[in-house]
Protein backbone atom coordinates (compact mmCIF):
# COMPACT_ATOMS: atom_id res chain seq x y z
CA UNK A 1 0.00 0.00 0.00
CA UNK A 2 1.44 3.77 -0.54
CA UNK A 3 0.86 6.71 1.62
CA UNK A 4 0.73 9.39 -0.20
CA UNK A 5 -1.77 12.91 0.49
CA UNK A 6 -4.85 13.32 -1.60
CA UNK A 7 -7.38 16.16 -1.62
CA UNK A 8 -10.49 14.62 -2.13
CA UNK A 9 -12.75 17.70 -2.30
CA UNK A 10 -11.58 18.52 -5.62
CA UNK A 11 -12.99 16.11 -7.25
CA UNK A 12 -16.36 16.15 -5.46
CA UNK A 13 -19.29 16.02 -7.56
CA UNK A 14 -21.51 19.05 -6.96
CA UNK A 15 -23.86 18.94 -3.67
CA UNK A 16 -21.97 16.08 -2.11
CA UNK A 17 -20.31 15.94 0.58
CA UNK A 18 -17.05 13.65 2.26
CA UNK A 19 -18.46 11.62 5.79
CA UNK A 20 -16.75 10.63 8.26
CA UNK A 21 -15.46 6.93 8.44
CA UNK A 22 -17.43 4.40 10.69
CA UNK A 23 -15.49 3.37 14.20
CA UNK A 24 -14.93 -0.19 12.70
CA UNK A 25 -13.50 0.63 9.96
CA UNK A 26 -10.41 -0.90 8.08
CA UNK A 27 -7.53 1.34 6.99
CA UNK A 28 -6.63 -0.73 3.85
CA UNK A 29 -8.79 -3.82 2.10
CA UNK A 30 -7.10 -5.31 -0.70
CA UNK A 31 -9.02 -6.54 -4.14
CA UNK A 32 -7.13 -8.75 -6.37
CA UNK A 33 -8.55 -8.13 -9.74
CA UNK A 34 -6.56 -11.01 -11.52
CA UNK A 35 -4.20 -10.95 -14.14
CA UNK A 36 -5.54 -9.49 -17.56
CA UNK A 37 -7.20 -6.03 -17.31
CA UNK A 38 -10.04 -5.20 -19.45
CA UNK A 39 -9.00 -2.08 -20.31
CA UNK A 40 -5.92 -0.78 -22.51
CA UNK A 41 -4.55 2.90 -21.99
CA UNK A 42 -1.70 2.38 -23.83
CA UNK A 43 -2.20 6.71 -25.30
CA UNK A 44 -2.70 7.88 -21.77
CA UNK A 45 -0.40 9.52 -19.02
CA UNK A 46 -0.36 11.66 -15.98
CA UNK A 47 0.95 15.52 -16.69
CA UNK A 48 2.99 16.49 -13.31
CA UNK A 49 3.94 19.88 -12.97
CA UNK A 50 6.77 20.65 -10.65
CA UNK A 51 5.01 23.92 -9.29
CA UNK A 52 1.73 22.33 -8.46
CA UNK A 53 -1.25 24.46 -9.59
CA UNK A 54 -4.11 24.80 -7.09
CA UNK A 55 -7.14 23.20 -8.27
CA UNK A 56 -9.03 26.08 -9.35
CA UNK A 57 -6.49 26.65 -11.99
CA UNK A 58 -6.69 23.32 -13.63
CA UNK A 59 -8.01 25.32 -17.03
CA UNK A 60 -5.40 27.11 -17.14
CA UNK A 61 -2.86 24.28 -16.33
CA UNK A 62 -4.60 22.06 -19.08
CA UNK A 63 -4.43 25.21 -21.26
CA UNK A 64 -0.43 25.31 -20.99
CA UNK A 65 0.17 21.54 -21.09
CA UNK A 66 -2.02 21.98 -24.64
CA UNK A 67 -0.12 24.28 -26.22
CA UNK A 68 3.62 23.03 -25.29
CA UNK A 69 2.23 19.34 -26.97
CA UNK A 70 0.80 21.47 -29.85
CA UNK A 71 3.95 23.30 -30.23
CA UNK A 72 6.20 19.84 -30.56
CA UNK A 73 3.38 17.98 -32.86
CA UNK A 74 1.68 16.30 -30.57
CA UNK A 75 -2.16 16.00 -30.57
CA UNK A 76 -4.26 15.59 -27.54
CA UNK A 77 -7.42 13.71 -27.56
CA UNK A 78 -8.81 14.30 -24.08
CA UNK A 79 -7.84 16.18 -20.85
CA UNK A 80 -9.23 15.11 -17.58
CA UNK A 81 -8.97 16.12 -13.72
CA UNK A 82 -6.35 13.47 -12.06
CA UNK A 83 -5.58 12.92 -8.72
CA UNK A 84 -1.85 12.43 -8.68
CA UNK A 85 -0.97 15.04 -10.97
CA UNK A 86 -1.82 18.35 -13.06
CA UNK A 87 -3.88 16.25 -15.43
CA UNK A 88 -4.06 13.27 -17.50
CA UNK A 89 -3.65 13.17 -21.17
CA UNK A 90 -4.75 10.76 -24.11
CA UNK A 91 -2.51 11.05 -27.22
CA UNK A 92 -3.53 10.80 -30.26
CA UNK A 93 -1.88 7.58 -30.07
CA UNK A 94 1.02 5.21 -27.97
CA UNK A 95 3.96 6.44 -30.01
CA UNK A 96 3.21 10.12 -29.16
CA UNK A 97 3.07 9.46 -25.74
CA UNK A 98 6.05 7.13 -25.19
CA UNK A 99 7.99 9.87 -27.07
CA UNK A 100 6.04 12.49 -24.81
CA UNK A 101 7.46 9.95 -21.10
CA UNK A 102 10.63 9.36 -22.81
CA UNK A 103 11.87 12.89 -23.65
CA UNK A 104 10.57 14.18 -20.24
CA UNK A 105 11.33 16.81 -18.60
CA UNK A 106 9.94 19.48 -20.76
CA UNK A 107 10.86 22.62 -19.51
CA UNK A 108 8.04 25.26 -19.67
CA UNK A 109 8.78 28.99 -18.76
CA UNK A 110 9.47 28.86 -14.81
CA UNK A 111 8.02 25.43 -14.55
CA UNK A 112 9.36 21.90 -15.41
CA UNK A 113 6.68 19.35 -16.82
CA UNK A 114 6.88 15.50 -17.10
CA UNK A 115 4.74 13.03 -18.54
CA UNK A 116 4.61 9.13 -16.65
CA UNK A 117 2.61 6.52 -17.88
CA UNK A 118 -1.19 6.16 -16.53
CA UNK A 119 -0.48 2.84 -14.26
CA UNK A 120 2.88 4.44 -12.90
CA UNK A 121 1.66 7.50 -10.60
CA UNK A 122 2.58 7.99 -7.00
CA UNK A 123 0.00 5.21 -6.07
CA UNK A 124 1.40 2.69 -7.49
CA UNK A 125 3.74 0.21 -5.48
CA UNK A 126 5.44 -3.66 -6.36
CA UNK A 127 3.19 -6.41 -4.72
CA UNK A 128 4.52 -9.46 -3.91
CA UNK A 129 2.24 -13.07 -4.40
CA UNK A 130 4.27 -15.56 -2.41
CA UNK A 131 2.13 -18.54 -2.33
CA UNK A 132 -0.19 -20.68 -4.46
CA UNK A 133 -2.89 -22.81 -2.65
CA UNK A 134 -6.02 -25.07 -2.60
CA UNK A 135 -8.67 -23.86 -0.41
CA UNK A 136 -12.25 -26.00 -0.07
CA UNK A 137 -15.26 -24.20 1.22
CA UNK A 138 -17.91 -26.22 3.23
CA UNK A 139 -21.69 -25.36 1.96
CA UNK A 140 -21.31 -22.70 -1.24
CA UNK A 141 -24.43 -21.83 -1.68
CA UNK A 142 -25.80 -23.66 -4.98
CA UNK A 143 -27.38 -20.31 -6.56
CA UNK A 144 -23.22 -19.26 -6.91
CA UNK A 145 -22.20 -22.18 -8.65
CA UNK A 146 -20.83 -19.81 -11.48
CA UNK A 147 -17.42 -19.05 -12.27
CA UNK A 148 -17.88 -15.41 -12.38
CA UNK A 149 -19.71 -15.89 -9.05
CA UNK A 150 -16.29 -17.78 -8.04
CA UNK A 151 -14.27 -15.24 -9.05
CA UNK A 152 -15.95 -12.31 -7.59
CA UNK A 153 -16.04 -14.35 -3.71
CA UNK A 154 -12.26 -14.57 -4.05
CA UNK A 155 -11.57 -11.53 -5.06
CA UNK A 156 -11.01 -9.79 -1.46
CA UNK A 157 -8.33 -13.07 -1.03
CA UNK A 158 -5.78 -13.55 -3.93
CA UNK A 159 -6.37 -14.20 -7.31
CA UNK A 160 -8.59 -16.81 -8.34
CA UNK A 161 -6.37 -19.66 -10.44
CA UNK A 162 -8.72 -22.58 -11.41
CA UNK A 163 -12.02 -23.85 -10.09
CA UNK A 164 -12.26 -27.81 -9.67
CA UNK A 165 -16.00 -28.01 -10.45
CA UNK A 166 -16.96 -31.46 -9.05
CA UNK A 167 -20.49 -31.49 -9.85
CA UNK A 168 -20.66 -34.84 -7.68
CA UNK A 169 -20.45 -33.89 -4.67
CA UNK A 170 -22.61 -30.41 -3.59
CA UNK A 171 -21.07 -29.88 0.04
CA UNK A 172 -18.37 -27.90 -1.12
CA UNK A 173 -15.77 -26.41 -3.81
CA UNK A 174 -12.50 -26.58 -4.08
CA UNK A 175 -11.48 -23.28 -5.27
CA UNK A 176 -7.45 -22.82 -6.49
CA UNK A 177 -6.17 -19.11 -5.63
CA UNK A 178 -2.73 -17.14 -5.35
CA UNK A 179 -3.47 -14.87 -2.26
CA UNK A 180 -1.55 -11.95 -1.36
CA UNK A 181 -1.21 -12.86 1.90
CA UNK A 182 -1.83 -16.64 3.12
CA UNK A 183 -1.69 -16.23 6.88
CA UNK A 184 -4.69 -13.25 6.71
CA UNK A 185 -6.87 -15.79 4.80
CA UNK A 186 -10.25 -16.42 7.13
CA UNK A 187 -11.75 -19.23 8.67
CA UNK A 188 -14.77 -18.76 7.13
CA UNK A 189 -16.15 -16.89 4.12
CA UNK A 190 -19.23 -15.02 4.58
CA UNK A 191 -21.29 -14.74 0.99
CA UNK A 192 -23.35 -11.66 0.81
CA UNK A 193 -26.30 -10.88 -1.72
CA UNK A 194 -28.56 -7.96 -1.88
CA UNK A 195 -32.28 -8.75 -3.20
CA UNK A 196 -33.91 -5.36 -3.32
CA UNK A 197 -33.74 -1.60 -3.09
CA UNK A 198 -35.58 -2.30 0.33
CA UNK A 199 -32.11 -3.44 2.08
CA UNK A 200 -32.45 -7.15 1.87
CA UNK A 201 -30.16 -9.94 1.68
CA UNK A 202 -29.31 -13.34 2.45
CA UNK A 203 -26.25 -14.44 3.60
CA UNK A 204 -24.05 -17.65 3.52
CA UNK A 205 -21.25 -18.38 6.13
CA UNK A 206 -18.88 -20.74 4.45
CA UNK A 207 -16.29 -22.75 6.73
CA UNK A 208 -12.70 -22.28 5.07
CA UNK A 209 -9.99 -24.80 5.43
CA UNK A 210 -6.92 -24.21 3.34
CA UNK A 211 -5.76 -27.76 1.71
CA UNK A 212 -2.30 -27.32 0.55
CA UNK A 213 0.15 -24.21 0.26
CA UNK A 214 3.00 -24.13 -2.66
CA UNK A 215 5.80 -21.54 -2.42
CA UNK A 216 5.97 -18.93 -5.28
CA UNK A 217 9.17 -18.06 -7.61
CA UNK A 218 11.13 -21.44 -7.90
CA UNK A 219 13.52 -20.34 -10.96
CA UNK A 220 14.92 -22.70 -13.14
CA UNK A 221 18.36 -23.74 -14.26
CA UNK A 222 20.53 -21.36 -15.91
CA UNK A 223 21.42 -21.40 -19.52
CA UNK A 224 23.96 -24.32 -20.83
CA UNK A 225 26.65 -23.34 -22.33
CA UNK A 226 26.95 -23.62 -25.97
CA UNK A 227 28.78 -26.75 -27.45
CA UNK A 228 31.78 -26.40 -29.64
CA UNK A 229 31.24 -25.41 -33.03
CA UNK A 230 31.23 -28.49 -35.10
CA UNK A 231 28.82 -30.25 -32.74
CA UNK A 232 25.31 -29.90 -32.46
CA UNK A 233 23.50 -29.09 -28.95
CA UNK A 234 21.31 -31.27 -29.83
CA UNK A 235 22.98 -34.92 -30.87
CA UNK A 236 21.13 -38.09 -32.12
CA UNK A 237 21.17 -41.12 -31.90
CA UNK A 238 24.41 -43.35 -33.30
CA UNK A 239 22.77 -44.34 -36.13
CA UNK A 240 21.59 -41.24 -37.24
CA UNK A 241 25.30 -39.35 -36.82
CA UNK A 242 25.51 -39.53 -40.45
CA UNK A 243 22.65 -36.76 -41.39
CA UNK A 244 24.91 -34.25 -40.11
CA UNK A 245 27.77 -34.93 -41.96
CA UNK A 246 29.04 -32.85 -44.81
CA UNK A 247 29.97 -29.68 -43.31
CA UNK A 248 26.76 -29.27 -41.59
CA UNK A 249 28.10 -30.81 -37.72
CA UNK A 250 27.46 -33.65 -36.26
CA UNK A 251 26.52 -35.30 -33.03
CA UNK A 252 29.34 -35.36 -31.28
CA UNK A 253 30.84 -37.94 -29.23
CA UNK A 254 29.30 -40.61 -27.32
CA UNK A 255 29.08 -40.67 -23.83
CA UNK A 256 30.43 -44.58 -22.91
CA UNK A 257 26.72 -45.88 -22.11
CA UNK A 258 25.62 -44.41 -25.79
CA UNK A 259 28.33 -46.35 -27.22
CA UNK A 260 27.47 -49.66 -25.02
CA UNK A 261 23.69 -49.38 -25.83
CA UNK A 262 24.78 -49.11 -29.76
CA UNK A 263 26.94 -51.97 -29.70
CA UNK A 264 24.04 -53.79 -28.53
CA UNK A 265 21.74 -52.80 -30.59
CA UNK A 266 24.30 -53.76 -33.57
CA UNK A 267 24.82 -57.20 -31.81
CA UNK A 268 21.25 -57.90 -31.92
CA UNK A 269 20.90 -56.98 -35.82
CA UNK A 270 23.75 -59.23 -36.74
CA UNK A 271 22.45 -62.23 -34.58
CA UNK A 272 18.74 -61.91 -36.22
CA UNK A 273 20.41 -61.83 -39.59
CA UNK A 274 22.19 -64.67 -39.26
CA UNK A 275 19.34 -66.54 -38.41
CA UNK A 276 17.01 -65.42 -41.08
CA UNK A 277 20.24 -66.16 -43.51
CA UNK A 278 20.08 -69.89 -41.77
CA UNK A 279 16.12 -69.87 -42.13
CA UNK A 280 16.21 -69.33 -45.86
CA UNK A 281 19.25 -71.84 -46.24
CA UNK A 282 17.34 -74.38 -44.17
CA UNK A 283 13.83 -73.86 -46.64
CA UNK A 284 16.07 -73.94 -49.78
CA UNK A 285 17.57 -76.94 -48.91
CA UNK A 286 14.58 -79.20 -48.31
CA UNK A 287 12.37 -76.82 -51.28
CA UNK A 288 11.61 -80.22 -52.97
CA UNK A 289 10.13 -82.16 -50.10
CA UNK A 290 7.90 -78.83 -48.91
CA UNK A 291 6.58 -78.10 -51.82
CA UNK A 292 4.69 -81.15 -52.99
CA UNK A 293 3.02 -81.00 -49.45
CA UNK A 294 1.81 -77.51 -49.43
CA UNK A 295 0.33 -77.77 -53.13
CA UNK A 296 -3.04 -77.21 -53.65
CA UNK A 297 -3.38 -75.84 -50.08
CA UNK A 298 -4.34 -72.46 -48.66
CA UNK A 299 -1.82 -71.05 -46.19
CA UNK A 300 -4.53 -69.75 -43.45
CA UNK A 301 -1.48 -68.23 -41.01
CA UNK A 302 2.27 -68.23 -40.12
CA UNK A 303 4.43 -67.48 -36.73
CA UNK A 304 7.85 -67.69 -36.37
CA UNK A 305 10.21 -67.72 -33.11
CA UNK A 306 13.31 -67.11 -32.40
CA UNK A 307 14.84 -69.75 -29.21
CA UNK A 308 18.21 -70.20 -28.23
CA UNK A 309 19.25 -74.19 -28.74
CA UNK A 310 22.24 -75.88 -27.76
CA UNK A 311 24.97 -77.08 -30.87
CA UNK A 312 27.62 -78.12 -31.83
CA UNK A 313 29.52 -75.01 -31.34
CA UNK A 314 27.55 -74.35 -27.90
CA UNK A 315 24.31 -72.47 -27.79
CA UNK A 316 22.84 -71.45 -30.97
CA UNK A 317 20.17 -69.03 -32.22
CA UNK A 318 17.52 -70.77 -34.11
CA UNK A 319 14.55 -69.95 -36.41
CA UNK A 320 11.05 -72.23 -35.75
CA UNK A 321 8.56 -71.04 -38.59
CA UNK A 322 5.01 -72.41 -38.03
CA UNK A 323 2.86 -72.77 -41.43
CA UNK A 324 -0.98 -73.62 -40.73
CA UNK A 325 -2.54 -74.44 -44.46
CA UNK A 326 -6.29 -75.70 -45.24
CA UNK A 327 -6.01 -78.26 -48.06
CA UNK A 328 -8.36 -78.68 -51.47
CA UNK A 329 -8.22 -82.31 -50.79
CA UNK A 330 -11.81 -83.34 -49.74
CA UNK A 331 -11.42 -85.96 -46.55
CA UNK A 332 -11.84 -89.80 -47.00
CA UNK A 333 -14.88 -89.74 -45.10
CA UNK A 334 -16.99 -87.57 -43.08
CA UNK A 335 -18.30 -88.67 -39.67
CA UNK A 336 -22.22 -87.82 -40.86
CA UNK A 337 -21.80 -90.01 -44.42
CA UNK A 338 -22.49 -93.84 -43.88
CA UNK A 339 -22.67 -95.94 -47.11
CA UNK A 340 -23.83 -99.65 -46.43
CA UNK A 341 -23.09 -102.00 -49.28
CA UNK A 342 -25.26 -104.97 -49.72
CA UNK A 343 -25.59 -108.45 -52.44
CA UNK A 344 -28.45 -106.53 -54.40
CA UNK A 345 -28.62 -103.02 -53.66
CA UNK A 346 -26.58 -100.07 -52.82
CA UNK A 347 -28.59 -97.27 -49.94
CA UNK A 348 -27.10 -93.97 -48.99
CA UNK A 349 -27.90 -92.31 -45.48
CA UNK A 350 -28.18 -89.16 -46.47
CA UNK A 351 -28.25 -86.27 -43.34
CA UNK A 352 -30.90 -84.56 -42.24
CA UNK A 353 -30.09 -81.15 -43.67
CA UNK A 354 -29.32 -82.56 -47.03
CA UNK A 355 -31.91 -83.52 -50.09
CA UNK A 356 -32.02 -87.38 -50.38
CA UNK A 357 -30.36 -88.42 -54.04
CA UNK A 358 -32.94 -90.20 -56.16
CA UNK A 359 -32.45 -94.13 -55.83
CA UNK A 360 -30.49 -95.98 -58.70
CA UNK A 361 -33.00 -98.04 -60.56
CA UNK A 362 -30.00 -101.11 -61.44
CA UNK A 363 -29.79 -103.20 -57.97
CA UNK A 364 -26.81 -105.27 -59.47
CA UNK A 365 -24.08 -102.69 -60.14
CA UNK A 366 -22.92 -101.09 -57.01
CA UNK A 367 -22.29 -97.18 -56.97
CA UNK A 368 -19.36 -95.37 -57.85
CA UNK A 369 -18.66 -93.24 -55.03
CA UNK A 370 -15.19 -90.96 -55.07
CA UNK A 371 -14.79 -91.06 -51.20
CA UNK A 372 -14.90 -95.31 -51.19
CA UNK A 373 -12.76 -94.76 -54.54
CA UNK A 374 -10.47 -92.90 -52.81
CA UNK A 375 -10.38 -95.52 -49.53
CA UNK A 376 -10.41 -98.53 -51.28
CA UNK A 377 -8.55 -97.66 -54.33
CA UNK A 378 -11.43 -97.88 -56.72
CA UNK A 379 -14.47 -100.25 -58.24
CA UNK A 380 -17.00 -100.18 -61.07
CA UNK A 381 -19.01 -103.29 -59.85
CA UNK A 382 -19.42 -105.98 -56.97
CA UNK A 383 -16.51 -108.04 -58.61
CA UNK A 384 -14.22 -105.03 -58.05
CA UNK A 385 -15.73 -104.89 -54.31
CA UNK A 386 -14.96 -108.58 -53.79
CA UNK A 387 -11.70 -107.81 -55.39
CA UNK A 388 -10.31 -106.05 -52.69
CA UNK A 389 -10.93 -108.02 -50.37
CA UNK A 390 -14.77 -107.60 -48.89
CA UNK A 391 -17.06 -110.93 -49.19
CA UNK A 392 -20.79 -110.46 -49.72
CA UNK A 393 -21.49 -111.89 -45.93
CA UNK A 394 -19.69 -108.96 -44.65
CA UNK A 395 -20.88 -105.82 -46.76
CA UNK A 396 -23.55 -105.34 -44.74
CA UNK A 397 -21.78 -104.98 -41.67
CA UNK A 398 -19.61 -102.57 -42.83
CA UNK A 399 -19.59 -98.79 -41.73
CA UNK A 400 -17.37 -96.27 -43.29
CA UNK A 401 -16.37 -93.68 -40.60
CA UNK A 402 -14.07 -90.92 -40.31
CA UNK A 403 -10.74 -91.53 -38.53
Amino acid sequence: MANYPCDPYALLPPGMDILPPGPLCAKRGYVVVGGDLPMICDDWTIAVLALEAAAYEFNASVALIEHFLEGKGWGVKISSRCGMGAALIQFNSAAERDAAINTSSHFIGDTVLRFLPQNKGINHRNAVFTHECWLMLVNYPLECWDVDTVVRTMAPFGRFVVWNKDGSNKARILVKIRPFNIDTLPLGIVVLRNNNDLGNGDSWSCPTYILSRTLLGEQGADEDPLPPHDVSPHPMPMGFDDIWAGGHGHGGAATPLQQAEHDQHLEQLVDHVVVLQDLIGTLVANANELLPKLGNSKITAASCKIVDVEGENGMERKCYVKITTRGSIVPAMEAREVIELSDDEVHEIVPKNKRKKKDYAEAGPARRSTKIALKLGGYKDMKSVVAVGFTPQNLKQLRMRKD
